[in-house]
């Protein structure tokens, strides 16, 4: 859980420090923040200005730096209950990267970020297998950050609460939905609005789905059991014929939620590693476009999609034939990329989990409309960047009287 003192601060306030403005405060250049996040499936962070009104700069957050860090860390596979160690030595080094680049180095795009200002977070996904030895990964942020910084969690709810803010566009927060297939798990959540304006009820509700991590260590002991383990073609079979498998849990878990198959909610935003993939394969030109936060995906291309892997027995890259030959080195390096993390057997599992909220909650026949947000990257740190200096400008306002 997030430490008591976040509690202080209003969901309806979150929303406005987050979307209330995304332009400088007056009178020079807003202060820089951070945050960086330990994931299942890797360390990432994002950095951003943050005006002395609350308003972050959301055209100048910073995701990439000029040297590119370790990012590709696989921690959340846990060994007998626990991170494994050289997980941990890597989430170290990564955190390390990250840190020293941001608070001791500026670039053309961002200024050096002071150590108070950036915070380091361990995902709900990260922690949902509650591996015993989260102390030794406590341990080896302090060590990144030579003592600097301590390792702060996050629960479920939260985590989505902060990534509706950021990733679904206020306008459609009483209109949509949001799904995110992560490796740890698979989290859904939707926000209501009423009147008086600025007043919002969200609903989280802890389901305990898998993410991609728990359905592929499920089939790799099967896969071990038939001695198939790097096999991809049985892999395809053994994921096919447990699709109603992932129906059915999905529908136990969802079927008490009524807002989540309500037919007034027409958008569905997904997002998340394996979506990830699955968006650059479905729309790579839209996908590179840095213009476009929204990438739309329809039922038919993941159902599509899934035919194809199982009658190739490989994810394969979409047809660049038509794009100029920048673009198609662009798009051939950008999903190479996100395979080199995601791997193409979770891409197809997270493929599998979409279609399962298909068949339980039935999104193509209710014509609802699919977006790959990009936002959801970033967006829940972010919030929690925005929201921690929201607490600490609070804390240095003096009691009245």
């Amino acid at each position: 859980m997030l430490p008591d003192r976040l509690r202080m601060f209003a969901i309806a306030s979150a929303a406005m420090l987050l979307f209330g403005s995304a332009s400088a405060a007056l009178g020079g250049d807003p202060e820089w923040y951070a945050g960086i996040e330990i994931g299942s499936k890797g360390v990432k962070f994002v950095a951003l200005p943050i005006g002395d009104g609350g308003q972050p700069d959301l055209n100048r957050i910073v995701k990439s730096l000029e040297r590119k860090a370790v990012n590709n860390v696989t921690i959340g596979s846990l060994k007998d209950g626990k991170f494994r160690p050289e997980a941990i030595e890597d989430a170290r080094d990564a955190v390390r990267d990250f840190y020293e680049q941001l608070t001791r180095r500026s670039d053309a795009k961002r200024p050096k970020i002071r150590p108070e200002n950036l915070w380091i977070v361990a995902s709900s996904g990260l922690l949902a297998q509650q591996p015993s030895n989260v102390r030794e990964l406590e341990e080896a942020v302090r060590s990144a950050t030579g003592g600097a910084k301590e390792l702060l969690k996050i629960s479920q709810k939260r985590e989505v609460e902060l990534l509706m803010r950021g990733a679904i566009p206020r306008e459609q927060w009483d209109n949509a939905i949001i799904v995110d297939v992560g490796n740890g798990n698979t989290k859904c959540g939707y926000i209501k609005t009423a009147f008086p304006p600025g007043v919002e009820e969200v609903h989280v509700p802890n389901l305990a789905l898998k993410g991609t991590g728990g359905y592929r260590d499920e089939i790799d002991k099967i896969l071990k059991q038939q001695k198939a383990v790097d096999n991809f073609g049985r892999f395809c079979k053994v994921i096919e014929d447990r699709r109603e498998e992932i129906k059915e849990e999905i529908h136990d878990k969802m079927s008490r939620h009524g807002g989540f198959s309500n037919n007034l909610r027409t958008r569905v935003y997904i997002c998340g590693g394996s979506p990830y993939v699955i968006a650059s394969i479905l729309a790579p030109i839209e996908m590179l476009d840095e213009t476009r936060q929204e990438v739309r995906i329809t039922i038919e291309q993941l159902r599509d999609l899934e035919q194809s892997i199982f009658s190739t027995e490989s994810v394969d890259s979409p047809s660049l034939k038509s794009l100029p030959e920048a673009d198609r080195k662009r798009v051939r390096e950008a999903i190479s990329s996100n395979k080199d993390i995601h791997g193409d057997w979770n891409a197809l599992i997270g493929l599998e989990i979409l279609l399962g909220f298909d068949d339980a909650l039935g999104w193509g026949r209710d014509r609802k409309e699919i977006y790959f947000t990009k936002a959801g990257l970033v967006a829940w740190i972010a919030g929690f960047v925005v929201e921690e200096k929201a607490r600490a400008r609070a804390a240095r306002v003096p009691a009245g009287p």
